[in-house]
């Protein structure tokens, strides 16, 4: 399970990277360009030439590595648990498009949510309104076609009047129903002056009248004005679009082999071989338009990021991948590589190590570290030698008791007698801090000549004097103002 391995990235990520390796991918993701790094782990890969990864280093792992490992990651409450998560090339589809699919649904739900907002409110929604349009359209249009058929069939009938004034009913009844109204050019009559100017007026369509018969050539103007009226013509919103749009970009996909990370957690304490250390690393994806969910992405290919970055093994034997959750681990591995490498190094030189791991001199330790072998490489007698400047140091601290003992009489008296310490004590005390400094100076002298400290010493007696001589001498000098 990844739930540890979750907690720890979902910090950095609005969505947990390793969330991929709990659910189920998706069946698409996108990218116009395929990521040139991601097939190079493997050997074999499936549709391209691979190119050789650079392996940062190989390391060789033990049963008897894990064992000495095991202490230290059980007593850490950081790595107590540690991830190593097998991961597979697989082929994926991708989109060929995947910017346009996400500006396409970004506008779509935008779209949505404008309709969403629009119902709460009680109002017609975008595509309600258009339909409603449309809707009128067709209906006038359908109308308009009846009327001018019963028109016809009025006016190419023999009957009389009474006989065929039903044919004009049922046209004006259409007409009432659509509130239809035409537009005719009106001249103006001012006494016997006429207008020239005519103007525009809307007027009902009146084919009928109970109390009067309507002209033939009223009724052959409203058929003229019928044939000329314009039906009015909608576009539909760009919006109502955008699903089959989406649906259409989604078509257009590639395939290419990517590295994905699985949920199948391997046991550390059975994580033994021999291992490539990739040198690049990787990041989880949690999948958006671009990326699988699951999918490592190299992070040359995201550039700088502040999202979590892993390492990933490659077994040479049976060229499996692995990602490693936990750097404690690989970083504590090295360790005990190195030590045991140094170890052996260090016993051809006839030494031992001690439990803290420090290579014990005759007068000071060492910490075993690969510039000591270095410098035990070019002197084999590099130990002996530090010890035998230790050991002439030493002779001189030695000697220090001898003039803390002084000093210390004199500081205890000048506690007891203050301001009434006679003038012999105090030039008896001068003389032997004077003293003691010049012993300070030798040994200093000893230290830059010899290029050793008296504070490392493995003897504590020997630090002991020197840190007592020290606080006397300080005491000393600052009562006497020397």
């Amino acid at each position: 399970m990844l739930q540890n391995l979750q907690a720890r990235v979902s910090r950095k990520l609005p969505y947990a990277l390793l969330l991929c390796a709990l659910t189920t991918s998706q069946t698409f993701s996108q990218s116009k360009k395929p990521t040139k790094t991601v097939r190079d782990l493997l050997p074999n890969t499936i549709n391209s030439a691979p190119s050789t990864p650079f392996i940062a280093e190989t390391i060789t792992i033990s049963d008897d590595d894990i064992k000495m490992i095991i202490p230290s990651i059980e007593n850490n409450p950081v790595s107590q648990t540690v991830g190593i998560y097998e991961v597979v090339e697989e082929m994926a589809s991708f989109y060929s498009e995947p910017k346009e699919i996400e500006n396409l649904e970004k506008a779509f739900n935008e779209f949505e949510s404008k309709n969403r907002s629009k119902e709460r409110f009680g109002e017609k929604t975008i595509v309600d309104e258009y339909n409603d349009k449309v809707k009128y359209a067709n209906t006038l249009k359908a109308t308009i076609t009846d009327i001018l058929q019963y028109i016809e069939k009025y006016n190419s009938s023999n009957e009389r009047y009474k006989n065929k004034k039903y044919l004009l009913q049922e046209a004006q009844s259409l007409a009432d129903k659509m509130k239809l109204e035409i537009v005719i050019n009106e001249v103006k009559k001012q006494g016997y002056n006429t207008s020239m100017q005519p103007r525009q007026v809307k007027r009902e369509l009146r084919l009928y009248y109970d109390e009067f018969r309507v002209t033939e050539k009223e009724i052959n103007s409203y058929k003229t004005e019928l044939l000329n009226m314009k039906i009015p013509e909608y576009s539909a919103p760009k919006e109502m679009y955008l699903k089959e749009q989406i649906e259409e970009a989604k078509k257009k996909t590639y395939q290419k082999s990517i590295l994905k990370l699985t949920n199948k957690k391997v046991d550390y304490k059975s994580f033994v071989g021999t291992f490539d250390i990739i040198a690049e690393k990787y990041l989880v994806e949690a999948g958006n338009y671009e990326y699988l969910s699951g999918q490592l992405i190299n992070d040359r290919v995201l550039g700088k990021t502040s999202h979590r970055k892993y390492q990933i093994l490659k077994n040479q034997e049976t060229n499996n991948l692995y990602l490693i959750d936990d750097s404690y681990f690989i970083t504590k591995i090295k360790e005990i590589k190195e030590f045991e490498t140094l170890k052996s190094a260090i016993s051809k030189y006839g030494y031992s190590i001690t439990n803290n791991r420090k290579v014990k001199g005759k007068m000071t330790s060492f910490d075993l570290t690969s510039s000591l072998i270095e410098n035990l490489n070019k002197n084999p007698n590099y130990i002996k030698d530090i010890d035998s400047k230790y050991s002439q140091l030493a002779e001189l601290v030695k000697e220090l008791p001898a003039h803390t003992n002084k000093l210390d009489e004199f500081v205890r008296l000048y506690n007891l007698q203050r301001s009434r310490m006679s003038a012999s004590n105090i030039n008896s005390w001068k003389n032997a801090t004077e003293k003691a400094l010049s012993m300070r100076e030798k040994i200093k002298t000893m230290e830059e000549k010899l290029d050793v400290s008296v504070l490392g010493f493995d003897s504590k007696d020997l630090e002991k004097y020197y840190e007592d001589f020290t606080d006397n001498l300080i005491i000393s000098k600052h009562v006497l103002g020397l």
